[in-house]
């Protein structure tokens, strides 16, 4: 039985000939919106650095404690900011504090616009780009206005390569390299669940192989 399809192909499933089905689909990890969402959190810290809530006794409530170790942090610096003020004279300590505020409002401003775009980009990016086995081929199809398709035959596949650091590991995503004969190439980065993609295609790849040796024709 071939795994399930895991995200939806619109694109791909019209480009599909009568008699050709679709076996697996990959999806990029959601990791890609951390990094947008933590420079958008350290953009609302900088405008609103009130909100931060009082860490200094112990975890409560629903508080897990990899966010209680990280607002701690961020509360632990902003301590030792407001210390360092405080130890100023009373004048630079005006000055000082007038200009942090306009230049922490302004940085502010921009990292919240910064990371709202790529989130965007991230959120298009993640939602339009199709990484699919069928039981002919394996296409990678990216862009969403323009589009660019690049496939490869099952029959003409070499190898399939998936390369992951410790931290992808534990993310359980990873890039993918597959070779065909002669000089195609298809490289897929972030994919979810890397190693499951790799079986849907070698077992495709097998599938295809047995199915024209029963029927007695070259693959």
């Amino acid at each position: 039985m071939y795994s399930k399809i895991m995200s939806v192909t619109r694109y791909t499933q019209r480009t599909l000939t009568s008699k050709e089905k679709i076996i697996y689909s990959g999806d990029i990890h959601r990791f890609c919106y951390i990094f947008p969402l933590m420079m958008m959190a350290l953009g609302f810290i900088l405008l609103f650095p009130n909100l931060l809530p009082d860490l200094s006794g112990e975890p409560g409530g629903e508080m897990n404690m990899i966010q209680y170790y990280w607002l701690k942090m961020i509360y632990a610096f902003k301590v030792k900011y407001y210390e360092f003020v405080m130890s100023l004279p009373e004048k630079v300590q005006i000055i000082f504090s007038y200009v942090a505020f306009v230049r922490r409002h302004i940085i502010g401003f921009i990292l919240i616009f910064i990371s709202a775009g790529l989130l965007v980009n991230a959120y298009i990016k993640r939602i339009s780009e199709e990484h699919v086995v069928t039981t002919r081929k394996v296409i990678l199809k990216q862009g969403w206005v323009a589009v660019d398709e690049k496939e490869i035959a099952l029959e003409r596949i070499e190898g399939v390569k998936v390369h992951q650091t410790m931290f992808d590991r534990l993310l359980n995503r990873g890039d993918i390299l597959i070779t065909g004969i002669g000089m195609e190439v298809i490289e897929m980065h972030h994919i979810s669940e890397p190693i499951k993609f790799r079986q849907a295609v070698l077992n495709a790849v097998d599938r295809f192989s047995e199915y024209h040796q029963r029927r007695g024709t070259p693959t």
